[in-house]
């Protein structure tokens, strides 16, 4: 269940650095810059001279926020760097502690995880690659961690942070649709620019759901995702992504299986240039693997969306090893699908897996083995065997479904009428549309283009080639015309 508010995220670049008393055009980016390597230097330098010992004594303030438990764990910028008195020193301090915190927190509990003495959920991915090595410290500034004695909105658009111990205001152009209560950015630097991580909450929208309609997805390798609307006891619509989908999907196939060929080819002979485009081509593959899993989220929540009701997943959590299949990345899938069905105020519930490909959605009936893609049953029902297999999920999931939609109306945020949308739209399938596509005619034949006349210049002149003696051919109009003959055959002859 989300709680009272659901958050996303964007990035900005800045658009102006300015003076807030006078408004005057700031040039303070290299400022902001030097600030932010500053930062990371330093955050770095004392993660590398820490003892061990720190570990156990940060246990002891985690339930404080990074900059408080920095504080009592007697982190301080070492002597030197910033002037006693100079202005904004303290608050830079507050950043430093808060990032030194944040990122022994995250070490600690990677060293668990490593060590099997983690108390929380280890997914079978992080248990292959957890290790207790030290971690890279990113280029990053997170402004929360000072608050708002380093930085503060003075009103939509406009951040006043502390640059070279003054405060600026900076400007961003934000999309209107961001419209919700804004959170201190995280500047990061990137390639040598700046760039703006924002958090834009918005309040868990308690609005009513069409009981009749509830939306099914299936996870599968052949297609990320397949999923369908039923409405009593029958199959409404279903889909398996538009033609954006399916072409990212063979873009990730195609990059996989590049990965593989170059991970055969290193392990017979070792090769720079084949473990550099070895690394290019995984990055590669997240990249494409996680614009995959946004897009189908976006598609399923957007169906959902139109019909009003609430989404229905199988629970795979007892799936532990995804190697075998190619890093399934259903994980990413789930997260990005709950984030936007959220927003839109709906939900996103889980049932039990168990038999949902073998079942038959209209009568029960089991069938262990099915064939082929297609699921046929003895009473007739016919249909692609991921479609069915997201039938019987939604159908399993009506019953909390209806318990929902009662408990929902009990509750204090609780407002009738249909939600606003909060989730992005989804692309058009063509990049250009077009016209209308239902022909009833054959497409008639393209005119002819005819260019306006235009004069031709009279060559009546005979051209004689300089180098080839006039006395060959008695006439020199036809000189002329067999030699620029034998010109045009790419070989210059002579005739005699």
């Amino acid at each position: 269940m989300p709680g009272h508010e659901t958050w996303q995220g964007f990035t900005l670049k800045p658009k102006f650095f300015a003076d807030i008393k006078t408004g005057e055009i700031l040039d303070c980016a290299d400022s902001l810059k030097r600030d932010v390597e500053t930062l990371h230097d330093l955050v770095e330098w004392q993660i590398n001279s820490l003892e061990d010992g720190i570990f156990r004594e940060i246990e002891e303030f985690s339930h404080l926020k990074p900059a408080a438990a920095g504080h009592y764990l007697g982190i301080k910028l070492p002597k030197g760097v910033v002037l006693k008195g100079k202005p904004g020193s303290s608050r830079f301090e507050f950043l430093f502690r808060g990032h030194v915190v944040e990122i022994l927190r995250s070490w600690k509990a990677r060293r668990d995880a490593s060590n099997g003495e983690y108390d929380g959920y280890v997914s079978a991915g992080w248990k292959r690659t957890a290790n207790d090595r030290p971690p890279t410290v990113p280029y990053r500034m997170n402004l929360g961690f000072a608050g708002q004695y380093y930085a503060k909105w003075l009103e939509p658009g406009v951040l006043a942070m502390v640059i070279d111990g003054h405060w600026v205001g900076v400007g961003f152009n934000i999309p209107p649709r961001y419209c919700g209560k804004l959170a201190l950015p995280t500047v990061r630097l990137k390639d040598g620019e700046l760039f703006f991580d924002f958090a834009v909450s918005n309040p868990y929208q308690q609005r009513d759901l069409n009981q009749n309609f509830l939306v099914g997805v299936d996870l599968g390798q052949k297609h990320t995702a397949t999923w369908v609307v039923i409405s009593g006891g029958k199959i409404i619509e279903s889909h398996d992504g538009s033609r954006r989908v399916h072409s990212l999907e063979n873009k990730v196939n195609a990059t996989h299986r590049q990965v593989i060929f170059l991970h055969k080819k290193l392990d017979k002979r070792f090769s720079y240039s084949v473990w550099k485009e070895l690394e290019q081509q995984r990055a590669s593959l997240s990249r494409k693997r996680k614009e995959l899993a946004k897009i189908v989220a976006q598609e399923i929540a957007d169906t959902a969306y139109m019909y009003n009701c609430a989404v229905v997943v199988e629970d795979l959590s007892h799936i532990r090893n995804t190697m075998a299949t190619g890093r399934w990345n259903r994980g990413e899938v789930n997260r990005w699908l709950n984030h936007y069905v959220e927003q839109n105020g709906s939900r996103v519930l889980r049932v039990n897996a168990a038999y949902t490909s073998q079942n038959c959605f209209i009568c029960g009936n089991r069938r262990k083995t099915t064939p082929g893609r297609i699921y046929a049953c003895t009473c007739g029902f016919t249909a692609d065997r991921d479609v069915n297999a997201a039938a019987n999920i939604a159908s399993r999931g009506f019953t909390p479904y209806l318990k929902m939609i009662a408990t929902r109306k009990k509750s204090k945020r609780y407002v009738p009428g249909k939600p606003s949308r909060k989730s992005p739209k989804i692309h058009e399938t063509l990049k250009h549309p077009g016209q209308r596509r239902d022909k009833s005619c054959p497409t008639p034949k393209q005119l002819k283009r005819k260019s306006p006349a235009q004069a031709v210049k009279d060559k009546t002149a005979p051209t004689v080639w300089a180098d080839v003696p006039q006395m060959v051919v008695q006439d020199s109009k036809k000189a002329a015309r067999i030699l620029d003959y034998s010109y045009r055959q790419c070989s210059l002859i002579l005739i005699i």
